[in-house]
């Protein structure tokens, strides 16, 4: 078997690369790796089901507990597993077209798999083991729900400024609205019924993809556009003025909001957040895409 874990965890086209008996033997080798109760969540996409009912089935016959988060954003599966389980699975392909799927894996401090620990659960999902004992399924204690709160609880109340709402059809098609006009904010709402065709535009929010979004912030005099991929997370901000805002200059803001004294950015970013980093006196470190949870 070749490698199977890219940038991002493990993706390809439903039924070809990625396969309900590779969820299954991947849920398996979570179970054995971790030892403890295993959190499950998916994505929106047609073939999540699938998968995520063959990764429990392999993490139950491997010995662990599963508790179910059900269909969410990427970050509130991350957040569970480090509220509620030893690890954490996730069902999506992320950005990608819809007939792709693909499998992420957390730990209980809700940072991914790293590389050595790939190539460890790679070995595993290669071949099958049943664990001593079956575990059993049920609910998370923590959900959408624990999450929404605490994220409410963090940011506090906003103005009532006007924003465009695109969450791609996807994860946080109700989620991302309802969690702004929370806020206070007035939210106009674009793609937004959850369809795991992505019928409004592709989930990658690219400039190319989100013309018709940065059009109607302009035409409804929107202050700020935000958009989503089809799991939520990754986030494009447009300006008032319809224009898409560059990821050096929101991750910029993000650091300075943060007051942050070290930022880590894969090789991609380019050097508008090394200047602003370092010209506020942080340390700005690079390191390869996608991986950024290896070194520190």
């Amino acid at each position: 078997m070749g490698r199977l874990f890219g940038t991002a965890g493990l993706r390809g086209v439903f039924g070809r690369e990625v396969t309900v008996q590779l969820a299954l033997n991947f849920g398996n080798g979570i179970a054995r790796m971790s030892g403890g109760a295993v959190l499950l969540g998916w994505d929106n996409r047609l073939s999540s089901h699938a998968l995520a009912s063959a990764a429990a089935s392999g993490a139950l016959s491997g010995g662990a507990d599963v508790l179910l988060v059900g269909m969410c954003p990427f970050p509130v599966l991350a957040r569970a597993t480090m509220e509620a389980g030893d690890a954490g699975i996730y069902v999506t392909a992320s950005h990608n077209p819809p007939e792709y799927n693909g499998l992420k894996a957390f730990w209980g401090d809700g940072a991914e798999l790293t590389r050595e620990q790939e190539e460890e659960l790679e070995k595993m999902v290669e071949e099958f083991a049943y664990g001593e004992v079956i575990g059993s399924i049920q609910w998370s204690p923590y959900g959408v729900e624990e999450y929404v709160e605490d994220l409410l609880e963090a940011v506090g109340p906003s103005s009532s400024v006007l924003v465009v709402a695109d969450p791609a059809n996807g994860a946080a098609s109700i989620l991302a609205p309802s969690v702004l006009s929370e806020t206070g904010a007035r939210v106009i709402s674009v793609n937004s019924r959850p369809d795991g065709t992505f019928p409004g535009r592709m989930p990658e929010p690219s400039p190319e993809n989100l013309r018709e979004t940065m059009d109607l912030v302009r035409r409804a005099g929107a202050e700020l556009g935000l958009a989503w991929d089809g799991d939520a997370d990754r986030i494009a901000v447009i300006d008032g003025r319809g224009r898409f805002v560059p990821q050096y200059k929101v991750s910029s803001l993000a650091a300075m909001a943060l007051r942050a004294r070290r930022v880590i950015t894969s090789v991609d970013m380019g050097l508008g957040l090394r200047r602003v980093v370092e010209g506020l006196g942080g340390e700005v470190v690079e390191w390869r895409l996608g991986d950024l949870h290896s070194l520190y």
